[in-house]
């Protein structure tokens, strides 16, 4: 499979007028680490390979639906840490 720097898939997701997506609220972000051909694997492998930030729709125990994949560089993951210490109050 071919990435674009961002993926989109909306599933059987309703749209709300205005073309407001609205997701279930059993999703959280995860991290991983893309490494070609369609694999991904955890943060801590020691596997080297691109980052990965997700939106994971949890639909079992071990099993769930992307909505959304974005590929971040070195730089961007560093200012969204930045933006993030922000909006907590941090710096």
């Amino acid at each position: 499979m071919i990435y674009k720097k961002h993926q989109l898939y909306l599933d059987n997701y309703p749209i709300q007028r205005g073309t407001v997506v609205q997701l279930p609220e059993k999703c959280s972000w995860v991290v991983r680490k893309y490494v070609g051909q369609g694999e991904f694997a955890l943060p801590d492998e020691e596997i080297k390979g691109s980052i990965a930030l997700i939106l994971n729709e949890n639909r079992e125990q071990d099993k769930g639906f992307w909505s959304v994949v974005s590929f971040l560089t070195k730089s961007e993951a560093i200012e969204l840490i930045k933006q993030l210490e922000i909006a907590l109050g941090e710096k």
